[in-house]
């Protein structure tokens, strides 16, 4: 997810709150969001490691 995106989904939070609430804390909220894509960007690769490794074994087999 890009920085526009997760600023877009801040905005949208605040902009849902009622008066006098608390505003979200935007860094903790971009913190998560950023560290969501970090963990979807990790997925990614160990399935592309575990494709590649699976090619390697059918060969060797």
């Amino acid at each position: 997810m890009d920085d526009t995106k997760a600023q877009q989904m801040i905005d949208r939070m605040r902009a849902d709150r009622e008066p006098g609430e608390p505003r979200p804390q935007p860094d903790v909220h971009a913190l998560i969001l950023a560290l969501w894509a970090r963990n979807e960007d990790l997925q990614a690769r160990v399935a592309s490691l575990e494709a590649a490794q699976a090619a390697r074994f059918s060969k060797i087999g």
